[in-house]
C-alpha cells in the first residue's frame, strides 16, 4: 500500500524526526495523524523532516511523502506536534503559513516539574513567534487555556486522538494476539517520568491480587527513574508476589510475546488517553486501568481505588479467555481511534479547513 497519490486542494505539513526512531515514541503520532488526513478528501499531508530527507518513508507497506522542513511554505497549514522539532525560522521560510501547535502529551506536568527544577522547558513554552491555533487531544481538555496562553495562540481546537496498528505490528514479524490462560501474568510499563503516568499504583494492585491468587507474577519495566534507595527501602522490600523489574522501557509487543504477558495494568493522571492501552486491546489482551474516556474498555477501576484494581485483575484472570462479548466491546473501543474512522477523518478535514 502506498500514500494517495491523487491531487487534492490543500497541504498540510506535518513536523516528524527521524521516520525510524527506535523507540517509536516521537513518530508513533505523526504517522496515525497523517494516515487520518491522507484519508480526507481535501488534505494532501506531507512529512516535514530535518534529516534523512532522501530515503524511502515506508513503514508495513506505506509510503509516506516527505519535503525538507525549509519547503514548508509549499503548505496551506503546518502542524508542530509536541514530540516533535521546533519550525525554526518560519518567517524566513514560510511566513505566510498557518502555524498549529498540536499538544499531544503531558504539557502542564512536564512544563510545571521543569519549572520547578530549573530546567529548560520547551514542553511547555512556545517558540517567540508562537502558534496561530493549538490542538490538543481530547485528555488534555483540562489544561486548555494554559495551552492556549503559553502558545500566544489566536484560536484552541479539540482534535481527534487517533492510531494505527501499522507501527506497533512493524515491531514484530507477525501480528501479535493474546496467548490463552496467560492473564495472571501481569506486564507494567508506565514511563514514570511524572505523575501522569507512574509504575506505583499498578504494583499495588499487583500486590492486592496476589493475596488471593498465588499463581500471579508480576513484571514491571521502566524503573530507571524510581531506582532510588527511598524506594527501594520503603517500597520494594514489602512486596510479596514474584517480581521481574527493569530499568529500561519494554519494547511491546516482544517483551509480552518472550514473557506471557497477558495483563497490562496501567495507571494514569490526569493523562487517560495512552497508545499502550490501544495495543492492548488491539492484541486482545487483559487491559487494567483507571482512564475515565475508556470506562467500557478492558476491565475499568476508578481513580486510585486499589481494591478496585485488585477486583478487577480476579476478574480479568477469572473470565478474560471466554468473556467473547469483552472482545467485541474492545474491538468498538479501538476503532474508535482508527485512522479508518469516518468520524475522526471527518473531524480532521474540519478542524484544518478552520485553518485557511
Amino acid at each position: 500500500m502506498c500514500a494517495k497519490t491523487a491531487a487534492k486542494t490543500y497541504r498540510v505539513g506535518i513536523t516528524a524526526h527521524d521516520l525510524y526512531d527506535p523507540t517509536w515514541a516521537i513518530i508513533h503520532h505523526v504517522l496515525s495523524m497523517y494516515e487520518t488526513i491522507d484519508n480526507t478528501d481535501t488534505w494532501e499531508p506531507y512529512l516535514l523532516l530535518h534529516k534523512n530527507i532522501s530515503d524511502s518513508k515506508t513503514v508495513r507497506n506505506y509510503t509516506y511523502r516527505s519535503l525538507d522542513r525549509k519547503l514548508c511554505s509549499q503548505m496551506d497549514t503546518v502542524v508542530i506536534g509536541t514530540y516533535s522539532w521546533e519550525l525554526d525560522d518560519k518567517d524566513k521560510y514560510c511566513p505566510n503559513t498557518h502555524l498549529v501547535r498540536f499538544v499531544q502529551g503531558a504539557t502542564y506536568l512536564e512544563g510545571v516539574k521543569n519549572f520547578v527544577k530549573n530546567m529548560s522547558s520547551t514542553a511547555a513554552v512556545s517558540t517567540d513567534f508562537g502558534a496561530d491555533t493549538v490542538w490538543y487531544t481530547p485528555q488534555y481538555k483540562w489544561s486548555e487555556s494554559y495551552l492556549k496562553y503559553m502558545n500566544n495562540a489566536q484560536t484552541s481546537v479539540e482534535a481527534p486522538y487517533v492510531w494505527t496498528p501499522r507501527v506497533f505490528e512493524s515491531r514484530f514479524d507477525e501480528t501479535f494476539t493474546y496467548t490463552p490462560n496467560t492473564a495472571h501474568n501481569i506486564g507494567i510499563y508506565e514511563t514514570n517520568r511524572g505523575i501522569y503516568k507512574m509504575s506505583i499504583i499498578p504494583m499495588i494492585i499487583t500486590e492486592e491480587a496476589y493475596k488471593n491468587n498465588k499463581n500471579i507474577t508480576g513484571r514491571a519495566n521502566g524503573l530507571g527513574r524510581l531506582s532510588t534507595y527511598r524506594f527501594e527501602k520503603d517500597f520494594l522490600t514489602r512486596t510479596k508476589a514474584p517480581w521481574t523489574l527493569f530499568k529500561k522501557l519494554g519494547r511491546i509487543p516482544e517483551t509480552w510475546f518472550n514473557n506471557n504477558i497477558g495483563t497490562v495494568i496501567s495507571h494514569q493522571t490526569h493523562c487517560s488517553l495512552n497508545y499502550l492501552y490501544l495495543e492492548a486491546l488491539y492484541s486482545g489482551m487483559a487491559l487494567v486501568h483507571n482512564s475515565e474516556l475508556l470506562a467500557e474498555c478492558g476491565y475499568y477501576y476508578d481513580g486510585f481505588n486499589i481494591t478496585a484494581g485488585a477486583l478487577a485483575v480476579e476478574n480479568a484472570i477469572r473470565t478474560h479467555d471466554h468473556n467473547t462479548t469483552r472482545r467485541m466491546i474492545n474491538d468498538e473501543c479501538v476503532y474508535r481511534f482508527s485512522v479508518n474512522n469516518p468520524k475522526n477523518i471527518q473531524w480532521y478535514e474540519r478542524i484544518l479547513n478552520n485553518t485557511l
